[in-house]
């Protein structure tokens, strides 16, 4: 685990300057909602409050969308354009495109159908941190 760390410290270290970070819908959840307590809940470090805009129910599942905080420089592209698998090629978006299909500058996170989040409403989002991808931007290859 310590070789881990390490090496991550190494990959870090070399790029200096703007990093795109990227993270799936299902590595977001309801901080409100037991399948949150995992990753903390509503007190846990990694949490971000965001606005929803449009929420889906899907009946075992919602999608929550929401422009990311404006304290974040953001640069939202197709997951298949960013991320490779470990096999080496590239992972297929589970929504069917970007959030840019969906009307503008969206994210999206999928939520346990318990979430009593409403549209236009403040929400506090659990990010799991173990799942964050940082990438390259002028390469766009994997940093992590």
């Amino acid at each position: 685990m310590g070789e881990v760390k390490e090496r991550r410290g190494k990959d870090l270290g070399e790029h200096v300057g703007e990093i795109v970070l990227g993270i799936r819908p299902e590595h977001l959840e309801d901080a409100e909602t037991e399948a949150a307590e995992v990753l903390g809940g509503a007190e846990g470090t990694s949490c971000v409050d965001v606005e929803t805009q449009v929420i889906e129910s899907m009946g075992s599942e919602k999608y929550i969308y929401f422009e990311p905080p404006r304290e974040q420089a953001v640069r939202l592209s197709s997951i298949a354009e960013m991320t490779e698998d470990a096999e080496g090629g590239a992972e297929e978006d589970t929504m069917g495109g970007s959030a840019e299909d969906v009307g503008g500058n969206l994210m999206v996170a999928r939520v346990a159908p318990e979430s009593t989040a409403r549209e236009g409403e403040k929400i506090r989002l659990a990010v799991d941190t173990t799942k964050i991808r940082i990438f390259d931007p002028e390469t766009e290859q994997a940093i992590l």
